[in-house]
Parts: C-alpha cells; sequence; structure tokens
C-alpha cells in the first residue's frame, strides 16, 4: 500500500517570519543580529527580509486608512510605494 508520510515540523512561512522580525527589530528595539539569533536565521536573512515586512507593513496601514500617499509635485519619484506619511485623522 502506498500512502503519505505528513511532517511533524512546523516551517515558519515567510509572512509569520516578516511578523516576528517586525516585533522584534521595531517593537522590541533588537538589532538585526540579535533578531536573526532570537529567530533562528542568518544575519543575512533579516537584512534580506527586513525591507520586504517594512514595505508590507506599510501596504497593510496604507490600505487601513493609517498612511496616506503624498506626492512632491515638484519630484517624479521613480517608485510610486515612495511618499508614505503618518494619516493624521
Amino acid at each position: 500500500m502506498v500512502g503519505t508520510v505528513k511532517s511533524t515540523r512546523v516551517v515558519a512561512s515567510p509572512t509569520s517570519l516578516c511578523h516576528q522580525l517586525i516585533a522584534k527589530v521595531v517593537l522590541l528595539d533588537y538589532s538585526h543580529d540579535e533578531a536573526a539569533d532570537l529567530l533562528g536565521c542568518r544575519r543575512r536573512t533579516v537584512g534580506r527580509l527586513y525591507p520586504e515586512a517594512v514595505d508590507h507593513l506599510s501596504e497593510i496601514f496604507l490600505h487601513g486608512g493609517l498612511l496616506e500617499l503624498i506626492v512632491d509635485p515638484e519630484s517624479e519619484p521613480e517608485d510610486e510605494d515612495e511618499g508614505y506619511v503618518a494619516s493624521t485623522n
């Protein structure tokens, strides 16, 4: 009989790791080196994921109305995501 074996090992999803990374670095003020040690990953991974995690969090805030996009009329940023500021509402 052929069957499948389910692994009992739980691997953190990239989103979960990003959430934990934001919590460690932003909220708990750990350095990237300390966060890497605590999360069981390499410093290089933290350096790669951190900007992505902040961008993802910014998108959530933008779509939730906590940030608004402000564009400087005198400059044309290459990246349309530039110009996030905290909402004053």
